[in-house]
């Protein structure tokens, strides 16, 4: 009875930081757009700005890997496809999201951002022959229907520009995580992370110096939001998010995620005086509810939890 007794307290002791780590990830995600509005008061560019985070992330993921026991090597035809992710898909995604927080709120980037769950669902139904069943549909359109009362509330005051970012920046995204979770069949999480960071990074110093857009004449007080950029809300948001993901698996470690927004909301009121009308919170509510809805569907009509 005793042995059992323990057994249960560590799995529960297990589960419990796996939640944590899941949570961790989430709010350093969060985190991503009111650092980067911080960094663009000291005069850096959005593609000088993203050239320097996955530059360096990408240096501290392949130490990490460097120092773990198990090595992987890669075929050609796996490094050219994680050469277009990285330089071509991710940084279309970062790019836009990043410009996004430029003309409107970072709360309102994240939940736009966050109906990427649905265009993924939408997507698989007809790429991978995924019923679109009724309830699926119905979370959809509350999670789009969320959508249209935070936008409708105000939009005289809302940025067209920006919405359009965040809105590209979710179909992008929906498409990298379509095409990864491909490439995740065969590549371990971290080792693909290492590579698209790095290809990310040469990906946008080619455009950046083909466009005139790379510029090192900001100032020094970049750095401090820039480090902790690359830290915590690249490095440290993945690595807690993959540990996660192992302890609770795909279905509950992504329900979690979805705190992302609410904490991306909660950041905004703290640091900018940022604050979304009634309408437009029962708006982010039918966003995440819908988001987490079509999650769970998903993840059990494909069985993989």
């Amino acid at each position: 009875m005793t042995k059992i007794f323990d057994l249960k307290g560590a799995e529960m002791n297990n589960y419990l930081k796996g939640i944590i780590m899941v949570l961790i990830s989430a709010f350093g995600f969060a985190l991503m757009p009111s650092l980067a509005l911080f960094a663009y008061q000291s005069e850096i560019t959005v593609l000088t700005l993203l050239f320097f985070r996955f530059f360096l992330a990408s240096i501290l993921f392949f130490l990490y890997l460097y120092f773990k026991p198990e090595k992987v090597s890669l075929n050609k035809i796996t490094l050219l496809k994680l050469f277009l992710i990285g330089a071509v898909i991710y940084n279309m995604q970062s790019i836009f999201y990043f410009s996004s927080v430029k003309y409107i709120a970072p709360s309102l980037a994240v939940l736009i951002l966050y109906t990427h769950p649905v265009i993924i669902a939408v997507a698989s139904s007809f790429l991978d022959h995924e019923p679109l069943t009724m309830k699926l549909i119905i979370s959809v359109l509350v999670s789009f229907l969320g959508m249209a009362l935070m936008l409708g509330t105000n939009f005289s005051g809302i940025n067209g520009l920006g919405v359009l970012f965040a809105a590209g920046t979710s179909v992008v995204y929906a498409a990298y995580v379509i095409l990864t979770n491909k490439i995740l069949k065969t590549v371990p999480p971290l080792t693909a992370s290492a590579y698209i960071s790095l290809f990310a990074s040469v990906g946008l110093l080619m455009v950046s110096l083909l466009s005139g857009s790379f510029s090192l004449s900001f100032q020094a007080s970049v750095w401090p939001w820039l480090i902790t950029l690359v830290i915590f809300s690249t490095v440290i948001a993945l690595l807690t998010f993959y540990r996660g993901l192992e302890v609770l698996g795909p279905t509950k470690a992504t329900i979690l995620s979805m705190a992302e927004p609410l904490f991306g909301i909660f950041l905004a009121i703290l640091l900018f005086q940022d604050h979304l009308s009634l309408l437009q919170m029962i708006g982010a509510a039918g966003v995440i509810s819908g988001a987490v809805a079509v999650v769970y569907k998903r993840e059990k009509l494909t069985g993989t939890e």
